[in-house]
């Protein structure tokens, strides 16, 4: 994560953007989370969107979705759900990682998705993790022409939008 957050910082990201099926990605990606998941005790479903395809660059794709599928998983507790959720929205592709966990406090919400900053989930346990899941999502999306937005409310739930465009 280190590397990857210096390479964004220092602009040395190559993109190569191809034609990509977003459900055999979101698939992909469930599917490289679902051991964590069931391991939690967590639910690990997508809703499909047949058809639906955008040009991106594919593992930058798929490291914007593990960074989220693995926040969503690690903060919801067991008997809770994690869904993926698509929708294309004029000319970009929504994609929603919502969870059922256990939110984000208000006040947190500004720090989240920079660079090394950790916000106290849960007092009696540390935060674990390099602080920088969310700071990459956030510019491999951004690289894309797109944008990371997150809604949250403690107790309830998160949910982070990731905004592409469906042409570069």
């Amino acid at each position: 994560d280190i590397l990857d957050m210096a390479e964004l910082e220092a602009g040395r990201v190559r993109m190569d953007r191809r034609r990509i099926d977003i459900d055999e990605a979101i698939g992909d990606a469930i599917g490289s989370m679902s051991q964590a998941a069931t391991g939690r005790g967590v639910a690990l479903t997508a809703e499909p969107l047949p058809g639906a395809s955008l040009h991106a660059d594919r593992r930058a794709l798929d490291k914007i979705l593990q960074h989220l599928l693995s926040n969503a998983i690690k903060f919801t507790p067991e008997g809770g759900r994690v869904m993926v959720r698509t929708r294309k929205v004029g000319n970009a592709l929504n994609i929603y990682v919502e969870d059922t966990g256990i939110g984000i406090r208000k006040d947190a919400l500004p720090k989240l998705a920079r660079p090394f900053e950790w916000v106290a989930m849960d007092s009696s346990k540390p935060t674990e993790g390099s602080g920088l899941g969310l700071a990459i999502a956030r510019s491999l999306a951004e690289l894309h022409g797109g944008a990371l937005r997150i809604r949250s409310c403690e107790g309830i739930g998160t949910m982070v939008l990731v905004h592409l465009p469906l042409t570069p």
